[in-house]
C-alpha cells in the first residue's frame, strides 16, 4: 500500500499542459519539495486523459473544449490559468 504526506509544500490544481509543466520545473529545480498535483475540473473525455483534439464527434469535441476552460475561460473576464503564491 502507497502512503501519501500529509502535507505539501507546493499544490498544482491541473495536470493540463501548464500545471504538468509547472510540476516538472518544480521537481528539477527543488527535488525535495513535496509536490502534488490535483484535477479539479470536469471529466472531458472517456477514457480520462485523451486529449479534446482527439475526441471524433465535432459537437462532442465542441463541449469537452468549451468545458475545458472552466468557470474563468475566454469571454468570461478571468483568466483560466494562474499562480497562487504564498
Amino acid at each position: 500500500m502507497r502512503t501519501f504526506p500529509s502535507t505539501v509544500d507546493v499544490a498544482i490544481v491541473g495536470s493540463g499542459p501548464c500545471g504538468a509543466a509547472y510540476a516538472r520545473i518544480l521537481s528539477e529545480t527543488r527535488p525535495h519539495l513535496r509536490l502534488a498535483t490535483f484535477e479539479a475540473g470536469p471529466l472531458l473525455a472517456d477514457p480520462p486523459g485523451v486529449h479534446v483534439k482527439n475526441i471524433a464527434d465535432p459537437a462532442a469535441r465542441e463541449r469537452a473544449q468549451r468545458r475545458s476552460e472552466g468557470p474563468g475561460g475566454p469571454g468570461r473576464g478571468r483568466p483560466g490559468t494562474f499562480l497562487l503564491g504564498g
